[in-house]
């Protein structure tokens, strides 16, 4: 209770500081920045010592040599740069900051002590950024101890939240959980290191995971209850809220569903509302992160780590007690025996481990004692820890100590080794503690800067190369210094430093451009000749961006361009083959016969469009057949996966009804192609099995459209509907017309006026459903026509100018040639 009084304090002070904003507007800075922070973050450990003054005085003079107005970097730095105050600031500073590094180190203190940590208490991270450059090094740890809880707790949520979301239709109770954790647990361990520790230990999953149900349930009824009764907050929390009622009602009570409905009604009014983008594809890999929508939720929050082998997984289940390794193991035998690094140490008649791989277990100690040692020698390395002994903590390394030159990919490993090795290393007497936070320290530095680094880059796209040439590296400064200035009262502690900086900044900014533009190249040696959509996608805009600032990827990017613009005039020419029902596409010599076809009739017609792909003819084929066959793969693995004949299988016309609608078009289009899908090992294949089940929806659909065309005119309400298909069952009635028996009845009784409705009501959504495609296929067409006239336009006058100008040339020459060739002047220019 007294850190969160503290925290208020702190709070409260900064709020009151804000009267110092009215009297500055044109700070670029946010001039509630304390000056004790302002100067620790410029000046650092020499805030503190003899230096201050020198340094303070060399920072004013780089100010001057870039004509930066100091006062309008921030109000503070008039007095020791226009004032001349420089040794009056400096003896200022010393007993402030002192007295900041004191106050500050006593609250983190206590908050690490805490055992719950609150949310606000991680609000003061950013103080931590501010100050650790120039506070002493007990003020240091407790700032990486902070850090290091502020990162648990977020990633502990983060896996709470992906786990409620994957498993977001099965915690209504423990047994619809128990049925499919196992299952859901094997597509999600790999994923992140919190997920495989929470599948491979947790005991009674499903509880836990109820409880957590519980919560929220609770929490979003709480959150909507609040929202009914304070309108004004309709448009800021509409989204998140509609979020949680879409992963987290199915699982709660029906008063908390029907609010989540009241709820819908209620924002359709007030603001729009697009669900993340989870449109989903039968022919592409289905990712199950992609489907809780992790991109757009997470960020970057979630890396996933490299696949661990048997030793890790043993280490992750012992948990330091190396000695219960066969006993863990035995427990986890219905998990972990579906993981192929561990089902081939159990017995699966016992369902324990077997007697002739229990040495693993022994031998478990001596192995991870050399993963320990290796992975401190990989910590030394990188200049992570400054002792390889196994009895020594390296020394704790602080905020500005650390390098930015990490990337993603070594973070991932390094911070996911930490994960399985610290704990138990520390066990075996082999210090990691220390390294381990100098290496989360390093990488969260690493993500932290990337985004700013992101944002610079991007506005300051062409001006950071040559940079040591001084008119270079000042237009640099001075666009920075600019764009520093649009981004008014900063207070992020990372993008004050940069702005602080400018001169440094933008050194820093080229030197990231070259760095990404070596790993680009990496990317590049091993993608470029045979990319794939995603791979042109994001290498091509990379090689776009980098390309304003580096020339050294000019000709793999080239490359890369030629290769992704064949990819895809090749995937344009397997559409084409694919409408028009070729079959066995994903045969070679047929494709190469087929294209063959098609190539020497457009040659003849003189059509280029896909003259890349009828030059390159058999790695034209290779691409189509690769990627047909691929699809097939993925079409029959996702009908399993999305259990999509049980639904087609299903009597509730809601359930069946859009999968046949999803999935049909899917089996038409490559049943030709894909043998499997028809008949499988002497049985029907999936799709023959989901187009016998589709069948009778399919008939009565047709009737329905046939019904459409009759009623036609009559469609614009339901009313109007209903009136006009009495009309034609009369009309039909009278004639013996039994087409469309099933949808009348002579009996006027409450079931049959329903079941008229109901048929309204969907006729007039297959009215919409028609209408809305056609207008978009009219629009396009439209577009398309006016495109076409611009350019049928533009060539026209080319011709009129061209007819001109040969016009002229002729005439020009009329005294020089004979009268024939003057009636061929007038015959040209006439036509």
């Amino acid at each position: 209770m007294k850190v969160f009084m503290l925290i208020v304090s702190l709070g409260i002070s900064y709020v009151f500081s804000e009267n110092i904003e009215f009297i500055y507007k044109k700070s670029i800075l946010s001039d509630l920045i304390s000056e004790e922070k302002f100067f620790a973050l410029i000046l650092k450990e020499n805030a503190l010592n003899d230096q201050c003054q020198i340094k303070l005085k060399e920072y004013c003079k780089n100010l001057e040599d870039m004509n930066l107005n100091p006062k309008n970097l921030h109000y503070l730095l008039k007095k020791p740069c226009e004032e001349m105050k420089i040794k009056e600031t400096c003896d200022n500073l010393k007993s402030k900051i002192k007295q900041t590094c004191t106050t500050y180190e006593k609250v983190f203190e206590s908050i690490i002590k805490e055992s719950f940590l609150r949310q606000q208490s991680c609000l003061l991270e950013d103080n931590c950024m501010f100050l650790e450059g120039a506070c002493p090094m007990e003020f240091r740890q407790k700032c990486n101890k902070l850090r290091e809880r502020c990162r648990k707790k977020k990633q502990n949520e983060i896996t709470e939240k992906i786990l409620l979301r994957i498993l977001s239709k099965n915690l209504k109770n423990k047994e619809t959980c128990e049925k499919v954790i196992n299952e859901k647990c094997l597509l999600l361990v790999e994923e992140s290191n919190e997920l495989m520790e929470f599948c491979l230990n947790s005991s009674d999953r499903c509880q836990k995971l109820i409880n957590m149900m519980n919560t929220q349930c609770s929490n979003l009824e709480s959150d909507i209850s609040f929202l009914f009764t304070h309108n004004d907050t309709l448009k800021t929390q509409c989204s998140s809220l509609l979020e949680k009622c879409y992963f987290y009602e199915a699982n709660c009570d029906d008063n908390i569903q029907t609010n989540c409905e009241k709820l819908k009604k209620k924002c359709e009014k007030q603001t729009k509302y697009t669900l993340l983008n989870l449109t989903f594809n039968p022919i592409k890999n289905i990712a199950l992160m992609e489907k809780i929508g992790k991109e757009e939720l997470f960020g970057d929050e979630i890396r996933k780590p490299k696949i661990k082998d048997t030793i890790d997984l043993l280490i992750l289940i012992t948990n330091s007690s190396l000695k219960e390794c066969k006993t863990r193991l035995n427990k986890c035998y219905e998990f972990c025996n579906l993981l192929p690094q561990l089902k081939y140490l159990y017995d699966n008649i016992t369902k324990e481990m077997s007697k002739n791989k229990e040495e693993i277990c022994t031998t478990l100690k001596s192995k991870l004692k050399l993963r320990c040692n290796a992975f401190k020698l990989k910590l030394a390395d990188l200049s992570l820890s400054n002792t390889t002994k196994d009895y020594e903590e390296a020394a704790l390394l602080g905020w500005f100590e650390q390098f930015t030159t990490l990337d993603d990919r070594l973070c991932a490993n390094l911070e996911s080794r930490c994960f399985y090795l610290q704990k138990p290393c520390n066990s075996e007497n082999i210090k990691l503690d220390n390294a381990c936070s100098n290496a989360k320290l390093a990488c969260l530095k690493m993500r932290v800067f990337r985004k700013e680094y992101q944002l610079l880059e991007t506005n300051l796209r062409g001006k950071l190369h040559n940079l040591t040439i001084k008119s270079s590296l000042k237009t640099c400064v001075n666009e920075l210094f600019n764009l520093c200035k649009k981004e008014t009262n900063i207070k992020k502690p990372v993008l004050i430093n940069l702005c602080l900086q400018p001169w440094d900044t933008c050194k820093e900014l080229a030197n990231d451009i070259e760095k990404q533009s070596k790993r680009l190249r990496n990317d590049l040696d091993q993608k470029r000749d045979f990319p794939d959509k995603e791979d042109c996608k994001k290498l091509k805009e990379k090689c776009e961006v980098l390309g304003h600032d580096s020339k050294t990827n000019d000709l793999p990017c080239f490359t890369l361009k030629g290769r992704c613009d064949h990819l895809e005039n090749a995937k344009e020419l397997e559409e084409i083959l694919l409408e028009e029902k070729v079959e066995n596409l994903g045969n070679l010599d047929i494709c190469i016969k087929k294209v063959s076809e098609k190539c020497n009739k457009w040659s003849k017609k003189k059509r280029t469009r896909f003259i890349f792909s009828c030059i390159q003819l058999v790695t034209t084929c290779q691409i189509i057949t690769r990627d047909i066959k691929s699809k097939c793969s993925v079409l029959e693995r996702n009908i399993d996966i999305e259990d999509v004949l049980d639904q087609v299988k299903s009597d509730d016309a809601d359930i069946k009804g859009p999968t046949c609608d999803l999935w049909e078009p899917y089996c038409d289009k490559f049943m030709l192609s894909c043998e499997k899908l028809v008949r499988n090992n002497g049985k029907n294949g999936k799709c023959k099995e989901l187009k016998e089940s589709c069948e009778p929806y399919r008939r009565i659909q047709e009737q329905e459209m046939k019904l459409m065309y009759e009623l036609r005119g009559g469609l614009n309400s339901e009313n109007k509907c209903k009136s006009t298909l009495n009309e034609h069952c009369l009309h039909w009635d009278k004639t013996k017309n039994d087409t469309f028996k099933n949808f009348c009845n002579n009996n006027t009784d409450t079931k049959n006026n329903t079941t008229k409705n109901e048929l309204c009501k969907k006729l007039l959504k297959h009215v919409k459903e028609r209408c809305t495609k056609l207008l978009a296929k009219l629009n396009g067409m439209a577009t398309e026509i006016e495109e076409n006239v611009k350019i049928v336009e533009k060539l026209n006058e080319a011709a009129k100018k061209a007819l001109k100008n040969t016009n002229l040339i002729l005439t020009s020459s009329k005294q020089k040639t004979d009268p024939n060739i003057n009636n061929a002047t007038l015959i040209l220019a006439y036509n």
